[in-house]
């Protein structure tokens, strides 16, 4: 299968302005949904991208809540970053999952402002099915268990590979200081 270049293109123009090791780690990111198929990955990639914009000095949030596309609400995690939307695994949700309610493909991610994104997203907004969503299982753990439940440290593999690194002891325990004391949790602003 080859990279889907527009898409690529389309992250690079978005993120333009921020590190371009940064920006890297955000396609390779998309490119591994894409060239893979994966279908619900929205807590790790954005659990991985959050640990590689904190690895390139920035101050990202963990967001999620109940969100809607073309009028269908589901719950949803994404990665904002200096008020933009950082949002790759809504591509993977609506191309590659069977249980997706969408009858259309979407031919990139979203990456911008809440005002121009297509999703609608309800950041910190719940309905009362919250407690059943898969999300909500991981609500209250903080990221250095999550990403330790995960065999084999897959989840600190999946890392490294954004970032382009060797996924050795030393460094694994070098991005542990982005893990130590954060929470999956709601920030109410």
């Amino acid at each position: 299968m080859s990279k889907n270049y527009e898409a690529i293109h389309y992250i690079q123009s978005q993120l333009d302005g921020y590190k371009p090791a940064f920006v890297n780690c955000v396609t390779r990111c998309f490119d591994m949904i894409d060239q893979n198929g994966e279908p619900d990955g929205c807590l790790s990639n954005t659990i991985a991208l959050y640990i590689c914009a904190k690895e390139h000095g920035y101050s990202p949030e963990i967001c999620y809540g109940l969100c809607s596309l073309d009028g269908k609400p589901f719950y949803h995690v994404w990665l904002e970053l200096d008020s933009i939307v950082i949002d790759l695994s809504i591509y993977g949700n609506v191309n590659f999952s069977p249980l997706s309610m969408w009858n259309f493909r979407l031919d990139k991610p979203f990456i911008g402002s809440y005002d121009d994104a297509f999703v609608s997203y309800g950041k910190f907004v719940f309905d009362d099915d919250w407690a059943g969503s898969g999300i909500a299982e991981a609500e209250g753990w903080s990221l250095d268990r999550y990403m330790s439940m995960a065999p084999c440290n897959a989840m600190w593999k999946l890392v490294c590979k954004f970032l382009d690194v060797t996924p050795s002891k030393g460094y694994v325990d070098h991005l542990r200081q982005h893990t130590a004391g954060v929470m999956i949790e709601r920030h109410l602003n």
